[in-house]
């Protein structure tokens, strides 16, 4: 259409070819050449009359004539005095024309038009273009709907069962994959479940469950791991969205065999969430062949430049104390320094809490003995149910409902060791019971009796009680330490203050020999004497540079105390001290929140910040915005620790104004103590990975333990 009316302020030309979107409502807007889809577009959605928006006078372009559109035009009058709208009519506010007719005569050329043969026919077609019932285009297009709505109500039902199934630790198929058919496993099991109440799965899995090779069914094994595979891969988008926006990060690795003898390395990331809160979030395993430091950095780093995590805002790594994890010049944690030098190394605290126990344990030859009868202890009662029968019958005579069986010792859970020790002490008499039943039974063997009276003989023994109580001390101090450092709201400050602690505990247990033994007393009332150690000490031989003096003996008290007792005490102390200069040495650099401006310490916390964060910070700011903090601070009683002070920015909503120690608080927090998520996400392998499903694939493996460890991720992403 061409417009023959045009106010003054139209333009001279139409503009070329615009986009189908409703910006296009005029006629005086569209091309010269319309599409098929334009068309569909405007037959559809016709544009709008516009009646509220005439102009009072509209000036022709080739006269000087003034004329005035009526609204009155744009209705056709009944006889019958009725008004009915001209849609076909348009008039466009942006040209000031009316489309498509001399406005001179307009009323009678609206009349003329409408009476046409063209008109009628035209607007004969527009109703018929419209009428969307009935067109092939239309039906094909339902059915495509149709189809789309069915399969992607089923994939609702299967998401949810695969979601279900990953988050339990639970296997997926069994050894056939027919629906309906027995051991398919629990993922098809499941869906039979739920169709006994959803008449819609049950249909399908009447018309689709075992439609054979080359149908489509959506409950089949590939179509299943596809779906792990994209959940897993969203979860872990979800981490890497949240760790881009925490910005500061830590890492912490471990490794493990599964069952198939396939070595299994384990990556954790650790950073804090906007609210303040440190988590600890696991990327998946990685298959590894090789230990070496290089190797293992080698594969890190590619697992997370594959995933988008830049490493250089890596502030903190966390491994065992093996040598090729923390080997301070050739280990991982040199390897990734050389990458990122603000990437400072924190050994597992509880993995050096259970080196310091063992070295312990191992400093003296009593001290070995002990172990091993406690050992003895278990391996005789659990070899034959007969024997644990009577175990527990002796136990239940006891009123104390803390009794417990004897446990196992384990070298690498020092908490296994603790609570070997407490069922030891409590139910110390009723084992020696259960010793002295199976020795007097003619029943048993002899060799059972010799064994059962031979225990009993070092139970007997006052040195056993005394070991037991002393032990027993030391290991639930050390046990309930070490799960407080597995804990993931940890700190470096938590860590040294319990290290610390510790040390304090054992040097005051050492000086407290004489209660130990009163203990020990009640504990073995029979024989409250050591061995005395004087009458079998052998007489050693003199040099001939030496004296005459005579050799001073010991007695069987004295010799226990200074060659057992005190050396494992210095043991512990020495270990604990040692170990603890790990933490404190990188817990040092935030001594600017400990201390005050004017302490030479506070002036080398300044200048190893400045050393290792000046990218992160404004060094020069940093003296006065913690000198003013550490006065509003004390203003709002705010506690002396990091986790406290961050969280006080945070809900204040001051993190403008204390930016630089913000961002400072946030890498202190990111800083693991412990690998304890790692050994966590090694019993998720196990549940995932078991002795059936051996034969697991990598992918399946890491994507099934990432759905199970990040469950609750996995709860929200779909939401």
């Amino acid at each position: 259409m061409a417009p023959i009316l045009t106010d003054s302020n139209s333009k001279d030309g139409i503009e070329e070819d615009v986009t189908i979107d409703r910006s296009a409502l005029f006629p005086a807007d569209w091309p010269e050449q319309v599409s098929l889809i334009f068309e569909e577009h405007f037959i559809n959605n016709p544009p709008e009359s516009n009646i509220d928006q005439i102009s009072d006078c509209v000036k022709q372009v080739e006269k000087t004539k003034v004329r005035k559109l009526q609204s009155s035009s744009f209705y056709k009058v009944k006889v019958n005095g009725e008004k009915v709208l001209r849609e076909w009519l348009v008039y466009s506010p942006q040209t000031g024309s009316v489309y498509c007719y001399d406005w001179k005569n307009i009323n009678e050329a609206l009349k003329s038009h409408e009476s046409s043969s063209e008109h009628i026919t035209c607007i004969g077609t527009l109703v018929t273009r419209r009428r969307v019932e009935g067109r092939i285009d239309t039906d094909i297009e339902n059915v495509y709907l149709q189809e789309k709505e069915y399969w992607r109500a089923l994939l609702q039902r299967v998401v949810a069962t695969i979601k279900f199934l990953a988050k339990n630790g639970l296997a997926f198929y069994g050894s056939t994959t027919k629906i309906f058919a027995k051991g398919n496993g629990h993922f098809l099991s499941a869906l039979e479940y739920l169709s006994e109440f959803d008449p819609f799965l049950a249909n399908h899995l009447k018309r689709y469950g075992n439609p054979g090779s080359g149908h489509v069914n959506y409950i089949s094994p590939s179509t299943c791991n596809e779906f792990i595979a994209l959940l897993a891969d969203a979860v872990k988008k979800f981490i890497v969205s949240e760790l881009q926006t925490a910005k500061y990060f830590s890492i912490i690795v471990d490794s493990t065999p599964d069952i198939s003898n396939v070595d299994q390395m384990s990556i954790i990331v650790r950073y804090v969430l906007p609210d303040g809160r440190p988590v600890e979030r696991f990327l998946g395993f990685v298959q590894i062949t090789s230990h070496t430091a290089e190797n293992l950095a080698h594969v890190i780093l590619g697992q997370l430049e594959d995933l988008g995590i830049d490493i250089n805002y890596c502030r903190g790594q966390s491994y065992d104390n093996a040598s090729n994890m923390s080997g301070r010049y050739n280990g991982l944690q040199a390897k990734i320094k050389t990458v990122t030098n603000s990437a400072h190394f924190v050994p597992c605290s509880s993995h050096s809490l259970n080196l310091v126990s063992n070295s312990a344990a191992e400093c003296c030859l009593q001290a070995a003995i002990y172990f091993e009868n406690v050992q003895s202890l278990y391996n005789f009662f659990s070899v034959s149910t007969y024997r644990w029968s009577i175990l527990q019958k002796n136990l239940a005579t006891s009123n104390n409902p803390k009794l417990t069986v004897v446990k196992r010792l384990c070298d690498t859970r020092w908490s296994a060791r603790a609570d070997a020790i407490k069922s030891i002490a409590l139910g110390f008499d009723q084992i020696k019971m259960a010793l002295q039943e199976l020795d007097d039974d003619s029943k048993q063997k002899r060799c059972t009796a010799v064994e059962a009276i031979d225990l009993l003989k070092k139970m007997n023994t006052f040195e056993f009680a005394f070991m037991t109580i002393f032990w027993k001390k030391i290991l639930d101090r050390t046990n309930a330490t070490s799960k407080s450092l597995q804990e993931m709201t940890g700190s470096l400050t938590v860590a040294c203050s319990l290290y610390d602690s510790l040390v304090k505990f054992v040097e005051n247990l050492r000086n407290q020999s004489d209660d130990i033994e009163s203990e020990a007393k009640q504990l073995q009332p029979n024989n409250q004497h050591y061995a005395d150690f004087a009458s079998r000490s052998r007489k050693r031989k003199k040099f001939a540079d030496e004296g005459l003096g005579e050799e001073v003996l010991l007695t069987g008290r004295e010799n226990f105390k200074i060659n057992t007792f005190i050396p494992i005490c210095d043991k512990l102390i020495r270990e604990l001290k040692k170990r603890m200069e790990s933490y404190s040495s990188v817990n040092d650099i935030f001594n600017i929140f400990f201390t005050d401006s004017s302490d030479k310490v506070f002036q080398t916390s300044l200048k190893n910040i400045e050393k290792f964060y000046a990218k992160d910070i404004n060094i020069m700011e940093l003296p006065d915005e913690i000198e003013q903090f550490k006065q509003l601070c004390k203003g709002n009683n705010v506690a002396k620790n990091p986790e406290d002070m961050l969280e006080f920015i945070i809900n204040s909503n001051i993190v403008s104004t204390f930016c630089n120690i913000e961002i400072l608080l946030r890498i202190y927090r990111s800083i693991p103590i412990s690998n304890a998520s790692g050994e966590r996400s090694f019993s998720t392998l196990k549940r995932v990975k078991t002795y059936l499903r051996n034969c697991l694939n990598q992918d399946n493996t890491s994507s099934l333990a990432v759905l199970n460890v990040e469950s609750d991720i996995l709860n929200v992403i779909d939401k």
